[in-house]
């Protein structure tokens, strides 16, 4: 997540040498990663670090935390442990179908966490509002049912720190690779897409469990 982009100017015993210092890499789903970039920003502004301008503001402005992978969409495990795990402000359902559905919309938003945010949009809005900037210093926590409406988001500009695969459902021409996942041809190759695209992609059903790379289950 984070570059050579730091460069220490002063310590409390004395001056480092102004050469670039790296950041060390912290997950997408740390839950100290919007703090320890919060941290950088503060001491910029106190002139203890210089900063590369245009790499720290792309990465404290970062807005999505995480994308998920899950057909229920918005249920008990994603409010109750997720959206913590996440420390996500806003929830967001990407989704052509489910977007048009005030039923299912007004549902969903009555049960999001108080104080936390919720978009339910269709791809091409998210990939219009992300790219303008809309969720900038925003935490979102990203829901879809289907892995191409990740590799639509990621073609259309929107970066994708991590995809977390919580729950496909069975059906035909599916086969079960996994407890609570069941995949057809097409996720299988969307899923490798991502990867391909440098997007990191894990089986993850809840923060608790380890979390297991793609190749575990799907070759």
């Amino acid at each position: 997540m984070y570059k050579n982009n730091i460069t220490i100017l002063k310590h409390h015993n004395g001056t480092f040498p102004l050469s670039l210092t790296p950041i060390p890499k912290v997950c997408a789903t740390s839950q100290k990663g919007p703090e320890i970039l919060k941290v950088f920003a503060l001491l910029g502004k106190l002139g203890l670090v210089k900063t590369n301008e245009s790499n720290f503001k792309e990465e404290t402005e970062m807005s999505l935390v995480l994308a998920r992978i899950d057909q229920r969409l918005i249920h008990g495990i994603v409010v109750t442990q997720w959206a913590g795990a996440t420390q996500a402000k806003r929830l967001m359902v990407v989704d052509d179908e489910v977007s048009k559905d005030e039923v299912q919309k007004s549902a969903m938003r009555m049960s999001k966490p108080v104080g936390t945010g919720m978009s339910i949009i269709d791809t091409e809005t998210a990939i219009k509002n992300f790219n303008a900037g809309k969720y900038d210093s925003h935490n979102v926590f990203m829901i879809v049912r289907e892995p191409s409406t990740l590799v639509k988001l990621a073609e259309g500009g929107v970066k994708i720190p991590k995809v977390n695969i919580g729950i496909i459902f069975d059906g035909e021409g599916k086969t079960t690779v996994k407890k609570m996942v069941s995949v057809n041809e097409e996720e299988v190759n969307d899923l490798k897409k991502l990867q391909s695209m440098g997007i990191p992609v894990t089986f993850h059903f809840v923060p608790s469990e380890a979390e297991e790379p793609l190749e575990t289950y799907i070759k």
